[in-house]
């Protein structure tokens, strides 16, 4: 049966312990942390209630933004729309009818997908950089390029001969080089479009990605710290701040990126001197058991845990121990090349997941949420690093790198007077309760319910009542999924 899902109304803690049956009246989590919360459920969510939404996502400008896509559609325009067969149809036909609204063409076209029947697990990640020949004897390199050409090749040909104006295709990750527009259409599921992560007002989002980024400017170090082992602290020079602009052109001068706000130099690694530990169980892929990255000097010196991840992690390492990839302080694949911090309230954890929803990569959107990358990947349409892609190609080698998520994260900048800046606390963006943001926020509504999350995970021993390293850390796929049971199966 498919569910439709509320986008205003979120469990009181009361509502969570009826269908959450292991919170009792003797707390173990710790103090501080926020109850978890999940969007309420609403059945039979109207063709008409989809439509005002992507209307609103339709107005906003066409930027090319992975993270906030908007279509900036205008009249006369031929649009296509591209998505595999497992994309929502619902949420499909609403966009289409939202571009004809607006007086363009819309074309679509479904490409063949197989059924997701589990989500894959997140060892995956780590797989394609390990295997020095794929079964149909492609080597690593070739499978990457393979893989980027199989994606865009048919969009891009059909673009060229339809004489398209704009083609909207794809989720994450880089697009091709071209003289049209090209955006993003991460909503494959009803639950992510409906919940306000789509229409979230763009004047909100800008000011609060300023915000966070003007405390940034002034760290002279940055400290991550979060309670599923993750302690990690580096310096801030001043030249990165530039270092930033010159790497990612075209993001202006005061955000990189959008609703994906980089804590370091974003795909650099200028000599990081990173130290500390990055812990967790989520990657883009999927869960694994609990991780510890141990840190010195911007890269990883010694791994804990993990399960299959870890091994293959440690594999990874091992491998490029002694590989000095140019661009990089010194030999080895283990730089710290990316802390992103997402600045979107209204992104939730879909209710699919673990059940049908591939991969956790849409979670990592959500405000407060950060996913630390981990290897040797470089910005993938810099020009200022040619040594780096020759490299590659002379080395048969492919710029992976590999994530960890940490969901309740505390961030504070020293600034170069002393002076403290609390970024996030206990994943919540305290931007959230800037005066000047809730005043924007408040133009388009109640301000408390435009800026409050949406979703809030629980995790045993945190905010519910656990041990985390007895009844999460193994084998958090399973908590997880009882987790959506528990709650949404009881709606």
């Amino acid at each position: 049966m498919r569910i439709a899902y509320f986008r205003k109304l979120s469990l009181s803690w009361a509502a969570f312990a009826v269908f959450f049956p292991f919170v009792s009246a003797q707390q173990t989590e710790r103090p501080g942390f926020p109850a978890p919360r999940y969007p309420d459920l609403k059945r039979n969510f109207s063709d008409e209630e989809l439509l005002n939404i992507a209307r609103r996502v339709v107005r906003k400008p066409s930027e090319r933004d992975q993270l906030r896509p908007g279509y900036g559609i205008r009249k006369g325009e031929k649009v296509l729309i591209v998505v595999n067969s497992n994309f929502n149809r619902r949420v499909l036909d609403a966009i289409s009818k939202a571009i004809a609204e607006a007086g363009a063409r819309p074309d679509t076209m479904i490409t063949s997908a197989a059924p997701v029947t589990r989500s894959p697990e997140g060892w995956q990640e780590l797989a394609p950089a390990l295997a020095e020949h794929r079964e149909d004897g492609r080597d690593r390199l070739a499978f990457a390029q393979s893989w980027y050409t199989s994606e865009y090749e048919i969009p891009l040909k059909l673009a060229t001969i339809g004489n398209y104006d704009l083609v909207i295709h794809g989720e994450a990750g880089p697009v091709p080089t071209t003289t049209f527009r090209w955006e993003y259409i991460p909503w494959n599921t009803l639950a992510k479009f409906v919940t306000g992560a789509p229409d979230f007002p763009i004047e909100v989002q800008e000011l609060i990605d300023q915000k966070v980024w003007g405390a940034l400017r002034q760290a002279r170090k940055v400290r991550v710290t979060d309670p599923e082992g993750t302690d990690i602290t580096w310096t801030m020079k001043p030249e990165y701040f530039e270092l930033l602009k010159t790497e990612w052109p075209g993001y202006g001068s005061d955000v990189v990126m959008k609703g994906h706000v980089s804590l370091t130099p974003l795909f650099t690694a200028p000599g990081l001197d990173a130290k500390g530990v990055i812990a967790g169980t989520i990657n883009h892929t999927g869960t694994f058991p609990h991780i510890k990255l141990f840190m010195e000097e911007g890269t990883i010196v010694r791994i804990e845990g993990g399960g299959r991840n870890g091994e293959l992690w440690r594999q990874y390492l091992n491998k490029y121990k002694d590989m000095h990839v140019p661009t990089f302080p010194g030999p080895g694949g283990g730089w710290l090349i990316e802390v992103a911090l997402a600045t979107n309230p209204k992104v939730v954890r879909p209710p699919e997941t673990q059940r049908g929803e591939p991969g956790m990569l849409w979670e990592r959107l959500r405000s407060g949420i950060i996913h630390f990358g981990l290897g040797l990947t470089k910005p993938p349409d810099s020009q200022t690093r040619p040594e780096y892609a020759e490299f590659l190609r002379r080395n048969n080698m492919a710029g992976f790198h590999f994530h960890v998520h940490t969901l309740f994260n505390t961030v504070d900048v020293e600034t170069a007077d002393g002076k403290t800046i609390r970024i996030v606390d206990k994943g919540h963006i305290t931007f959230l309760d800037d005066p000047e943001v809730r005043r924007a926020a408040a133009l388009h509504g109640d301000p408390d319910q435009i800026l409050r999350e949406e979703w809030i995970p629980a995790l045993p021993g945190i905010n519910v009542e656990g041990d985390y390293s007895k009844d999460y850390a193994p084998a958090p796929d399973v908590w997880i999924l009882k987790e959506m049971q528990r709650y949404y199966d009881a709606r």
